[in-house]
C-alpha cells in the first residue's frame, strides 16, 4: 500500500512538539506497512496555515525533511512536504477548506502516486484531501480528534463536511462520543469507526518520584526545588516538601488554562488556611508544610494573560509556566507530580490522560468527549461535570467542582503502580495503526 497521511497537526521545524501523536501514529502505520512490504513508505504532507505571505520562503525550504520521531527506528523516517496555505484567522474559517484545497493542487502528484490518502483532522484538512482525492479518483480516509467537531455547529461549514464524509470511505473516530456527534449531524453510521489513540509504553510507564526527579533535577526540576527569586535569596525548599499540579496542553481557550488557573487558586488559598494554626513560629510552619505547585506545559496566546491573572490571584510565586517540553521530559514531569487537570472546553481522546494513566498518575479532567469512556471506572481519577457552564456564575461553579476534585484527588492515598498495571495494554499506537489499516484493506 502507498500511503499518503495529511494534516495541519504534525512536528514542525518552528513547532517540533506539534501533533506528536499524529506522527506516532504514522511511524507506527509505517512500521505495519513495512513489514509487509519493505518497499512501501508513508508520504506525509503537513498543511502550514499562515497568512504572513513574507514567511512561505522560510516553510519551503523546510520541505523534503525527513520527520523521524523515533530515533530508535530511523528506517521508519517519512518524507514530509510542509505545504504553505494562505489562512484568514477567525473570519475566514468556513472558506479555508477551499484555500486548503487550492493549495493542494499544487501537489497533484504526490497525490496521484498514492492508493490511498488518509488525512487527520476533520476540517479544513479533511475536507480538503477528500475532495482534493476524490478528483484524482482515490481512495481517502479521514479521521476525527476532538475539537475538529465543532465546525460541525457551522451550517456552510457541516455541508462541505457531510459532503466529504459523504465521498470517503470512511471516517475514523477517537472515541464513541465522536461517533454519536458525527451520526447526529448526518453522517452515515456505517461509514464511522471508533479505535482509540495510543500511547508510547516505554516512555510514559510507571518510575517513583525520586527516580524522575533525579533525571530532571539537572534541567527544570531545579525551579521547584529552590522557589522564586525572592529579594535577592532563593528560599529552599527539598524535593519532598513540594507537592506538584500538572497541566499538559497549549495555552488555549479551548484547553481551559484560565479554569485550572481559577481553581488552582482555590486549591493553594485552602491548602494554605488550613495549615495556619491559632498560634505557631510562622516560619516553621512554612519549612514544614508541603508546598502546592502548579506547571503548566505548553505554549499559546494566552500565556501574557494567564501570567497577569495569577499576580491578580496572589499565586504568582506557586505558578510555572514551562513552555513547550520535550515528550521525554513531558513523562517524567508526570512521574514527579502529583495529579494531572484536564479542564479542556472540548476534547476528543485526551492523549494526555491516557499518557497519565500508563504513569499511574491520578486525573481531574473535566467531562468533554471520551474523557469518561477512560476514567469512568479508574479509583485514581475523578471527573467534573461540564454542565452550567455558559455564564458568570456557571464558570465560577464550574471553577469550584474542579478545585473541590483537586482537592479531593490531593487528600487520598493512591497506589500509583497498580493505577499504571490497570491501564496496560489498553492503548497502543502499534495497535491502532493495524485496525486502521485492516479497515483500509491493508491485505
Amino acid at each position: 500500500m502507498k500511503l499518503l497521511t495529511i494534516s495541519n497537526l504534525y512536528p514542525r521545524p518552528d513547532q517540533p512538539q506539534r501533533g506528536l501523536f499524529n506522527a506516532q501514529l504514522f511511524e507506527a502505520m509505517a512500521k505495519e506497512i513495512g513489514s509487509q512490504n519493505p518497499e512501501s513508505r508513508i508520504q506525509n504532507i503537513c498543511f502550514v496555515p499562515e497568512w504572513r505571505l513574507w514567511r512561505w520562503p522560510e516553510i519551503a525550504r523546510w520541505c523534503n525533511q525527513c520527520s523521524v520521531f523515533s530515533k530508535q527506528n530511523p528506517e521508519l523516517s517519512i518524507r514530509t512536504v510542509y505545504l504553505p496555505v494562505f489562512y484568514i484567522p477567525f473570519i475566514g474559517r468556513s472558506l479555508s477548506w477551499w484555500l486548503y484545497l487550492q493549495a493542494l493542487k499544487n501537489l497533484e502528484e504526490q497525490m496521484l502516486e498514492c492508493d490511498v490518502v488518509f488525512s487527520t483532522w476533520l476540517y479544513p484538512d479533511g475536507v480538503a484531501a477528500t475532495m482534493m482525492a476524490h478528483a484524482c479518483g482515490r481512495r481517502s480516509w479521514i479521521m476525527v480528534q476532538g475539537s475538529d467537531a465543532f465546525h460541525l455547529e457551522n451550517a456552510s461549514r457541516r455541508r462541505v463536511v457531510l459532503d466529504a464524509c459523504t465521498k470517503a470511505e470512511g471516517v475514523v473516530c477517537v472515541c464513541k462520543s465522536l461517533v454519536d456527534r458525527l451520526i447526529d449531524a448526518g453522517v452515515e453510521s456505517a461509514k464511522v469507526h471508533v479505535v482509540p489513540n495510543g500511547v508510547n509504553g516505554e516512555l510514559f510507564r510507571c518510575r517513583t518520584k525520586e527516580e524522575a526527579v533525579k533525571q530532571l533535577s539537572v534541567s527544570s526540576y531545579q525551579l521547584l526545588a529552590n522557589g522564586r527569586q525572592q529579594s535577592g535569596k532563593k528560599e529552599q525548599r527539598t524535593n519532598n516538601q513540594c507537592r506538584i499540579i500538572l497541566f499538559v496542553g497549549n495555552l488555549v481557550n479551548v484547553k481551559g488554562s484560565d479554569i485550572m488557573l481559577e481553581a488552582f487558586g482555590r486549591v493553594a488559598h485552602s491548602h494554605q488556611s488550613s495549615l495556619q494554626p491559632a498560634t505557631s513560629n510562622q516560619s516553621l510552619i512554612r519549612n514544614n508544610q508541603k508546598q502546592l505547585k502548579l506547571l503548566l506545559v505548553g505554549d499559546g496566546p494566552m500565556r501574557g494573560d494567564l501570567e497577569r491573572k495569577a499576580k491578580e490571584l496572589g499565586i504568582a510565586d506557586s505558578v510555572f509556566f514551562l513552555g513547550s517540553r520535550p515528550h521525554e521530559e513531558v513523562a517524567l514531569w508526570m512521574n514527579a507530580a502529583d495529579c494531572l487537570c484536564l479542564p479542556s472546553r472540548n476534547e476528543g481522546m485526551p492523549n494526555v490522560v491516557i499518557e497519565a494513566l500508563a504513569s499511574g498518575l491520578p486525573v481531574v479532567a473535566m467531562d468533554v468527549g471520551g474523557v469518561s469512556e477512560l476514567l469512568e471506572n479508574e479509583p485514581g481519577a475523578r471527573i467534573v461535570m461540564e454542565g452550567g457552564r455558559g455564564d458568570v456564575e456557571g464558570d465560577k461553579s464550574l471553577v469550584a467542582d474542579f478545585a473541590t476534585a483537586i482537592n479531593d484527588i490531593l487528600k487520598t492515598s493512591h497506589d500509583r503502580k497498580a493505577m499504571a498495571d490497570r491501564s496496560k495494554g489498553w492503548f497502543s499506537w502499534d495497535n491502532q495503526a493495524e485496525t486502521i489499516l485492516k479497515m483500509m484493506g491493508k491485505d
